[in-house]
């Protein structure tokens, strides 16, 4: 694989082969950058860029936070301290062990059974939780292609539990959303000019 399209080999994201096509079609990273469309390709990218892991965490945090507002009350106080004890991990006041710890907070209330009798709020429910589990397993990674991978999943998560609620064209503008806050937070100088 040659070109830009480098960059998404092996790539384990969703619709990967429309991520090689889409950045097959500019001459650098940094011109696809300008452009991207969908914030979870982009932070995917970004990792294998070798950008800092706390830059993607932080990143990733931003375009999860949208999914919250979705959650039950209980659910809510979990998510919202585990993407707390994340930011704090993204500002060097805490470790890896404290963000593993939250993550299991937040697997085990999405494991949890509750009575939702709408099967599309239960479903986003799950969906929000396993974007926040997968925001917050990236600041417990040591390894930076780990990282790269949760922080993707957890953007596509965030985007697919408001399409769950609200539809495909709100699932649209999540991916649009995020990929605003991924360029805001990771500037493009900061990639390479390959």
């Amino acid at each position: 694989m040659s070109g830009t399209s480098r960059w998404f080999a092996g790539a384990p994201i969703a619709q990967a082969d429309r991520a090689r096509a889409e950045i097959a079609r500019h001459p650098t990273l940094r011109a696809w950058w300008v452009e991207a469309e969908r914030g979870d390709w982009m932070l995917w990218a970004a990792g294998r860029a070798g950008i800092d892991s706390r830059m993607l965490v932080s990143a990733a945090l931003e375009c999860v936070q949208p999914v919250l507002e979705i959650l039950d009350e209980e659910s809510a106080v979990i998510a919202h301290q585990a993407m707390s004890v994340t930011a704090q991990w993204v500002d060097g006041r805490v470790g890896p062990g404290e963000c593993r710890a939250a993550a299991q907070k937040v697997y085990r209330e999405a494991e949890r059974t509750m009575p939702i009798e709408d099967p599309r709020k239960a479903a986003a429910r799950t969906a929000a939780l396993g974007a926040v589990e997968s925001v917050v397993q990236a600041a417990s990674s040591d390894d930076h292609r780990r990282v790269a991978e949760f922080t993707a999943e957890a953007a596509r998560r965030a985007a697919g539990t408001l399409g769950r609620i609200h539809g495909p064209d709100d699932a649209e503008l999540a991916h649009a959303r995020c990929a605003d806050v991924v360029r805001a937070k990771i500037p493009v100088r900061l990639l390479p000019e390959d």
